[in-house]
């Protein structure tokens, strides 16, 4: 939006103006994709789901050891900073093991031979929560150009091969099933690895009982915000 870009343009004129602009990174990301279904075209779905309109957002660095105008379509994530960050500070000594990421630095560089090297191969998003998408809590799990996408509450899974089908529209999982049972295989592996939390079943939900009137009050807050 215009709001941020002005605002971004202001932190930066300030950096430049108090002289460290040369010498300071500045790392710009989201959360997740946007608010509504069906805006981040042609990527699938949006904010609050696992497809790739709710998941692929950018990630943009600029600083004196990164190669300017460089683009990478390298998978990369916020767990990758922590290590990426470490390595523009010079601390090259060993991370800790359990960390998940991967140093993006030398990719940033201009490298495009570079590889990120982390522990797992497989790229992992849990989401065990009802949100944006109408099919409910989800997983997905990212291997090479394979993505597999399982939902809780009726067990289905749907492979899609994002080097032809960024937007998620033709569901691979029967033509494919030996991938599909060999992904889920290793979400299911990963999931139980760092202890995730699962959604499980209510025994007292009534599909046929009405929604809950929200309270309003001049104290209402927006679902999920905190009070």
């Amino acid at each position: 939006s215009e709001d941020m870009d002005a605002s971004v343009g202001a932190l930066l004129s300030k950096l430049e103006s108090l002289g460290i602009g040369s010498k300071t990174f500045v790392i710009y990301t989201a959360d997740h994709g946007s608010k509504g279904h069906n805006t981040n075209l042609p990527l699938a779905n949006g904010k609050g789901t696992v497809w790739e309109g709710g998941i692929r957002v950018p990630l943009i660095i600029r600083g004196p050891t990164v190669k300017g105008g460089f683009c990478s379509h390298t998978l990369a994530s916020t767990v990758d900073l922590f290590p990426t960050i470490a390595s523009f500070a010079g601390i090259h000594d060993a991370l800790p093991k359990a960390l998940e990421g991967g140093n993006l630095a030398p990719l940033l560089a201009g490298n495009p031979a570079a590889s990120v090297k982390r522990p797992r191969e497989e790229f992992v998003v849990h989401f065990p929560h009802y949100d944006k998408d109408e099919q409910g809590p989800a997983s997905s799990i990212i291997l090479g150009t394979d993505k597999l996408i399982r939902t809780y509450t009726t067990g289905a899974l749907h492979l899609f091969d994002l080097s032809s089908d960024r937007g998620e529209k033709r569901d691979l999982a029967k033509e494919r099933p030996e991938r599909a049972a060999e992904l889920d295989r290793r979400l299911t592996e990963y999931l139980q690895l760092v202890r995730a939390q699962l959604p499980t079943p209510n025994p007292n939900f009534d599909p046929n009982a009405p929604a809950p009137v929200p309270k309003k009050g001049p104290n209402k807050k927006e679902k999920g915000e905190a009070k």
